[in-house]
C-alpha cells in the first residue's frame, strides 16, 4: 500500500492508482494528479495558448506535416464528421455556400438564413404563387448573380425569395418572371 501526499489515502500501489516515472510510483495518486493538472490549465489558459501559438510559428512545417499526416490517418472519420455537421447544421450549410458562391463572384453579399427568407417573403414561390414545402424549396436571386444580360444582382435578402426548385430551375439566371407566366411546378 501506498498513500498519496495530497489526498492523504491510502491505495494499492500500482500503476492502476499511482503514475510511473523512472521505475518509481509518483508520491501523488493519479486522482490528485489529474486534479493538479486541471486546475493548471484551468489557471494558466493564455499562457498555455500563448505557447502554443509560439511552438506552431516556430514549427510550421512540422506542424503542416503532421495535421497532414493526420487527416490522411483519419480521411474516414474526417468525412464522417463532416457529413454529420452538415445534416446537423443545414442551414448554416445553405447560407455559408450561397454566400461563398456571391463573394466569389464579387458581388455585394449579407449575412441572412434561409428562415430569414421565409420571414421576410412567406411561404409562397414568388414565380408561380404557390406554397413551397419547407423541406425543398430554393432560396432564387430575383437579380441572378451571373445574369446572361444586364448588371449582376446583389446576395442580399432583399434580393432573395422563396421558389420551388423546378421554377427555379426553369428561370435560369433569367431576371425574375412574373406570376402570371405559366410555369407549372411539379410536386
Amino acid at each position: 500500500m501506498k498513500t498519496c501526499t495530497k489526498c492523504g489515502e491510502e491505495k494499492p500501489a500500482t500503476t492502476e492508482f499511482f503514475y510511473k516515472t523512472n521505475n518509481y510510483l509518483r508520491n501523488a495518486c493519479k486522482e490528485c494528479t489529474r486534479e493538479y493538472k486541471n486546475k493548471w490549465c484551468e489557471d494558466n489558459k493564455e499562457h498555455i495558448a500563448e505557447r502554443n501559438k509560439q511552438y506552431k510559428k516556430d514549427n510550421k512545417e512540422r506542424v503542416a506535416e503532421y495535421n497532414k499526416q493526420h487527416y490522411e490517418d483519419n480521411k474516414e472519420r474526417y468525412a464522417e464528421r463532416h457529413k454529420q455537421w452538415e445534416e446537423n447544421n443545414q442551414e448554416k450549410r445553405y447560407a455559408y455556400t450561397a454566400k461563398r458562391r456571391a463573394t466569389k463572384l464579387k458581388v455585394t453579399t449579407e449575412n441572412f438564413t434561409r428562415q430569414d427568407v421565409l420571414d421576410k417573403w412567406g411561404t409562397d414561390c414568388h414565380i408561380c404563387s404557390d406554397p413551397v414545402d419547407l423541406n425543398d424549396w430554393h432560396m432564387d436571386h430575383v437579380v441572378p448573380l451571373q445574369p446572361k444580360e444586364g448588371e449582376p444582382g446583389e446576395h442580399t435578402l432583399a434580393n432573395v425569395k422563396p421558389s420551388h426548385p423546378h421554377c427555379n430551375i426553369s428561370k435560369g439566371n433569367k431576371r425574375s418572371v412574373s406570376h402570371s407566366n405559366g410555369l407549372e411546378h411539379r410536386r
